[in-house]
């Protein structure tokens, strides 16, 4: 998960992790899922964009812009979209919006970003 610390100068400390606040120059720190979940209150979503999309699939994507968070709000040709890029044949248009939106975040819960 890309994550920045709350407060917009912080700088959390856990585990072999360094997580910066927005307005330092670092930039997002991707950090596993289950730690995401442990420093919920501690953290707030980076933006995904097409550069760091491309990165982690390792393919060319359209252009983009989402957090995590915000997914369950996307339409639902946007979740389309980053499910077949993120799943392939696996996954399936016919599915309903809960399914593909379950399916899409567990995909990124997956992913790893190396800068």
């Amino acid at each position: 998960m890309l994550v920045y610390a709350k407060q917009p100068n912080q700088i959390i400390y856990f585990d072999k992790y360094t997580i910066y606040g927005s307005a330092m120059i670092q930039g997002p720190v991707d950090i596993p899922f289950e730690i995401y979940s442990f420093l919920d209150e501690a953290v707030i979503d980076a933006t995904y964009r097409e550069g760091v999309v491309s990165k982690i699939l390792k393919k060319p994507v359209p252009e983009m812009a989402f957090t995590y968070s915000t997914l369950k709000y996307m339409p639902e040709s946007f979740i389309d979209v980053l499910g077949k890029l993120a799943l392939g044949r696996k996954y399936k248009m016919r599915w309903p919006m809960k399914k593909k939106l379950w399916f899409v975040k567990d995909a990124i819960r997956k992913w790893r970003y190396y800068q």
